[in-house]
């Protein structure tokens, strides 16, 4: 688990010695109490960050949604909260490893007072802790060279959350002429590469409308692909 404070550079310029209090409040009584709680062990802090380890995957969300919902609607305190499944090489130095980068990188896509996880650490809640997250989308890390798929919790009190907490797109058949089997495999073959380009961008919630049954999407994508063919065609701007 990767814990960042939100605008602490701002804060600090703005009042040096109210951010110092701030940050001792946090640590002393609103996050490391609770991570202990939860079993969780403080591997390393960066005046406004924590890495902390756990044991077990329910307890790290567990305790990420119970210090977010601690938190919420405090005046000046603001954490970003993110989760990944992977190993840690320990040396006298510091702490390694490329679960470490992606849970760093993850953690700066998590939305202010939320908590962001892997699609790795997702696979691996029960169910009930996994209706507790949101899919937000496939993303492109920094420095990490395969799109990661995300999944997000924000605290919302007294809703339920809704599928348009992200823009989502829902993409449809596309239509095709002249009705013939190479051209309905073109026509198809253009969608299936649509959608696995839009679901790389940042933030966005693709469907494949074919596959799965969408009843509310922020967006419905339509196609239509038309083949000419002969001398005139080959011509054509």
């Amino acid at each position: 688990m990767f814990v960042d404070m939100v605008g602490y550079s701002a804060m600090m310029n703005a009042d040096q010695d109210a951010t110092i209090q701030a940050v001792r409040e946090l640590k002393n009584h609103q996050l490391e109490p609770v991570l202990s709680d939860f079993g969780g062990e403080i591997l390393k802090r960066m005046g406004d960050g924590w890495i902390i380890a756990f044991s077990s995957i329910s307890a790290a969300l567990d305790s990420a949604i119970q210090v977010q919902t601690n938190l919420y609607g405090h005046r000046k305190l603001k954490l970003r909260i993110g989760c990944h499944l992977g190993e840690i090489v320990e040396d006298e130095d510091d702490f390694y490893g490329a679960g470490v980068n992606i849970t760093q990188r993850i953690q700066t896509e998590a939305p202010p007072g939320g908590v962001m996880v892997s699609e790795d650490l997702f696979r691996q809640l029960s169910d009930d802790r996994a209706k507790l997250l949101n899919e937000a989308g496939t993303f492109n890390l920094k420095n990490i060279s395969q799109p990661v798929r995300l999944y997000q919790w924000r605290p919302a009190p007294g809703s339920q959350r809704k599928l348009d907490d992200v823009p989502s797109i829902a993409v449809q058949a596309f239509e095709f002429a002249p009705v013939d089997a190479e051209t309905e495999a073109i026509a198809g073959d253009l969608r299936d590469q649509l959608i696995v380009r839009v679901s790389r961008r940042k933030g966005v919630l693709v469907f494949d409308a074919l596959s799965k049954a969408v009843d509310k999407a922020t967006y419905d994508l339509r196609g239509r692909v038309r083949m000419a063919g002969g001398a005139d065609a080959s011509q054509s701007p």
